[in-house]
């Protein structure tokens, strides 16, 4: 049976094992008995256009079912897990949350799965794996998802006007809004709150308290904006969604959520009213009032709203939400029930809202939203609830990711232990499996200024950074690392540069143009020396290849380069177009990978397996707030210095240690972005101040080492259009006499990158038997405390 194939009106009856369809409407029905009989009619109906969706499209061969497994069994660090629940841990000691459940899966394996803490704190109730939590806003994506499965059954379209199912919405401004722009947040609704206050009555509504009641008092109010125009979350959207779900399915939504999407995925224990959810089994919910934590409910309180609604209010433990979870990482499918069709799941995760933003706008943004999920740049998708629930879902890495805490706001450690998460799940060639400690984790800092938030490159907004690491058989060790200045079209919306050249031993692709014309118009690419010019053509490849550029006849790709022909078989060029594509497609925001990482992988450094490694700088706001990032990739030879620390002498590792003639190798690449607003002459400026933090981690800039640094800044102000008809500029620009503080910040930011790009490499064996060791973050610690060179001895 295909989907589309039964429609609403159709009457089934039932005899014996046979079902018989008629084609007679359903005539007027008056007794309450009959009534009855209707609903399980449309029931049957509905099942029977779910038995055809889940028999109607082949199952992906993909389909995980989640079960136990350990972190090595899909690649991922134990350790590195443990770290992040440590985050958690420290965080309820702390009194900033009472309790929380964690669960990460990865590869259809959940190798993750605590709770801690207390779901009743005042009652000393310990947090359970089964522990419910109201999870606010994480209901959307499951109302998407009915609606979704409306659609794949042929009872609606996306685009279909909302008027079209629900009368009062089909007058004015309203008529025009349609089901997508609802699940996108895009129709131009500005009501606030979940409901209006008070409910209608009986009086004022005869079905009234009810979904019904107040989606028509919403039409009353219509929307502000032309659809599709803006982009505003907006809770009465969904309220009228929820209200789409009951008319199109012809029952309550609870009962259609359950047995459309509950039932079938096994989430026994999901429901979307606090008064069907056991009492004993739910956490209390918190809330922040003179600065500490007081209880904001009990579930003797009762349910906040007595109507079910679609914006938020379902119950579920963290078991139930990663099923459903893993049946979009698995395209729709779990344990052989399809709930959606291929291609909505995709249309869920994609990027919905990009054309609701200003040029200016969309490119600094790191996220957007599909269809009931916020989608960011590197295809997670993800949803977070009012009350403290957050969940990740990572298509590349096939990573869930749940925290669910009941101690919603600023100080709630999810994030923290997401990013944790993912650091534990990048893979580096002979890895021991050791969580390598970046210099800020030893309890030591390098110059007055505080880092961005994840003291790394993707601080300065808008910019991404991806990897592709090729290790193969004993001779490949190679990579490619991606930085993407902003999110849009980059040729077509150039940003400031400059290019320095502290020796010019290398092969820096695209630096020419740059200096004469102070713009960018492509990613930066770093790769090995002679992988250099197929980035280069790959590039290229990437820029025509966007639709917007199709009268393109000229780009200018720029690759920087470090010679890693020591641990990788340089001569076989084994990186493809497919690598740097790849590299380029996994760039995203949020915390830089670091160590034996893409470009990173098969380099050396001061006598050290190194890498890619960085850090930030931000300005206090009475200096401008601006942020400076650095990242780099290291592979030159010096004499490690640590915070001034002569690490490498201590250690027995430096420069000319052995005779005058040592061999050198090189080189090192600078990458610097600022959201300062810089022009290219200012950001040479700044790129001519990264050298001094090579020169204070202890490097020489010898004769060997091609040292380059590129500049760029991303302030919107200074995006330079491919084409345009005003002759003239006028952008912002920085004083000159205000540039010393950024100066500080990129000496500053370039020596903690290198030293980053140090402490997180293992060691690794390569071609022809050579092996690197990585340096021991104990005996540097060890060493700088002796010299008193901490964070709390200064």
């Amino acid at each position: 049976m295909k989907p589309g194939l039964f429609k609403p009106g159709f009457i089934i009856e039932q005899s014996d094992s046979i079902l018989c369809l008629h084609s007679q409407p359903l005539r007027p029905i008056k007794s309450q008995l009959m009534k009855s009989m209707q609903q399980h009619r449309t029931t049957l109906v509905l099942m029977i256009l779910g038995l055809a969706l889940d028999g109607g499209t082949k199952l992906r061969a993909d389909d995980r079912v989640l079960t136990a497994g350990q972190p090595a069994d899909v690649g991922m660090s134990a350790k590195g897990l443990d770290a992040a629940v440590e985050i958690v841990r420290k965080s309820i000691e702390q009194a900033e949350i009472h309790g929380a459940v964690l669960l990460v899966a990865r590869k259809g394996k959940i190798v993750l799965h605590q709770p801690h803490g207390w779901s009743n704190a005042e009652d000393r109730v310990a947090m359970q794996k089964d522990t419910l939590f109201k999870m606010a806003s994480n209901t959307k994506p499951v109302i998407a998802t009915a609606i979704l499965r409306l659609v794949d059954q042929g009872l609606l379209s996306l685009d279909d006007p909302i008027g079209k199912y629900i009368p009062s919405w089909q007058r004015g401004s309203n008529s025009k809004v349609t089901i997508r722009q609802l699940l996108s947040h895009t129709s131009g609704l500005r009501i606030s709150g979940v409901f209006l206050r008070p409910l209608l009555t009986k009086a004022e509504h005869s079905s009234a308290p009810s979904l019904e009641a107040e989606v028509d008092r919403f039409a009353g109010i219509g929307i502000e904006y032309a659809p599709g125009t803006s982009y505003s979350y907006n809770n009465a959207g969904f309220q009228v969604l929820g209200r789409l779900v009951e008319v199109v399915s012809r029952q309550p939504l609870k009962n259609h959520l359950r047995e459309s999407i509950y039932l079938p995925l096994a989430m026994n224990d999901s429901w979307n009213h606090e008064s069907d959810a056991p009492k004993e089994r739910m956490a209390l919910v918190y809330a922040w009032k003179n600065d500490r934590r007081i209880v904001r409910w009990r579930p003797e309180d009762g349910p906040d709203w007595p109507i079910v609604r679609a914006s938020g209010g379902m119950i579920c433990c963290t078991g139930d939400y990663a099923t459903f979870c893993q049946m979009y990482l698995n395209g729709g499918v779990y344990g052989g029930k399809r709930i959606l069709t291929d291609s909505s799941v995709k249309e869920a995760i994609r990027r919905q809202t990009t054309s609701a933003f200003a040029p200016a706008d969309r490119d600094n943004r790191s996220s957007f939203y599909g269809l009931g999920w916020a989608v960011n740049r590197r295809s997670v998708f993800s949803h977070s609830g009012s009350d403290g629930t957050m969940a990740w879902i990572d298509p590349q890495r096939q990573l869930i990711v749940l925290v669910f805490t009941q101690s919603p706001g600023a100080n709630n450690p999810g994030r923290k232990f997401y990013n944790a998460v993912l650091s534990a799940c990048d893979e580096s060639a002979d890895s021991d499996d050791k969580l390598r400690p970046r210099l800020r984790d030893l309890g030591m800092a390098i110059g007055p200024l505080p880092t961005g938030a994840t003291n790394s490159l993707t601080d300065v907004r808008g910019v991404l950074v991806g990897h592709r690491t090729l290790v193969a058989g004993t001779g490949i060790r190679t990579g490619v690392t991606a930085i993407v200045p902003h999110g849009g079209n980059l040729f077509r919306q150039k940003v400031p540069a400059a290019v320095h050249v502290a020796n010019g031993f290398g092969k820096f692709v695209g630096t020419t143009q740059i200096e004469e014309l102070g713009v960018l118009e492509t990613p930066i690419l770093l790769t090995n020396t002679l992988s250099t010019f197929s980035a280069a053509d790959a590039l290229v490849g990437w820029t025509l290849g966007q639709a917007e550029n199709a009268d393109v006849r000229s780009v200018n790709p720029v690759v920087g380069e470090c010679n890693d022909g020591y641990l990788n078989d340089i001569r076989q060029r084994r990186l493809t177009v497919d690598d740097f594509r790849a590299a380029l497609q996994s760039a995203h925001a949020g915390p830089v990978s670091e160590g034996c990482i893409g470009a990173g992988t098969g380099v050396r450094c001061m006598g050290w397996k190194s890498g890619i490694g960085s850090s930030s700088r931000r300005l206090p706001e009475k200096l401008g707030g601006y942020i400076v990032g650095v990242l780099v990739q290291t592979n030159f030879g010096g004499s490690l210095t640590v915070a001034g620390v002569p690490v490498g002498r201590e250690l027995g590792r430096f420069y000319l240690k052995d005779a005058l003639t040592e061999h050198e190798h090189g080189s090192c690449i600078v990458i610097v972005a600022t959201d300062a607003p810089l022009d290219a002459r200012r950001l040479k400026r700044l790129a001519r101040r990264a050298p001094l933090g090579l020169a204070a981690v202890g490097s020489p800039i010898t004769h060997g080492s091609g040292d380059y640094v590129l500049a760029f800044s991303t302030h919107p102000g200074l995006r330079t259009p491919y084409q345009t008809d005003d002759p003239l500029e006028t952008v912002p620009n920085l004083r000159d006499d205000q540039m010393s503080p950024l100066f500080q910040a990129v000496r500053d930011a370039t020596e903690e990158a290198v030293i980053n790009s140090l402490l997180q490499a293992t060691s690794m064996t390569g071609h022809e038997g050579h092996r690197v060791e990585a340096i021991d973050p104990g005996k540097l610690e060890a060493i700088c405390r002796k010299h008193g060179a901490m964070a709390a001895d200064n």
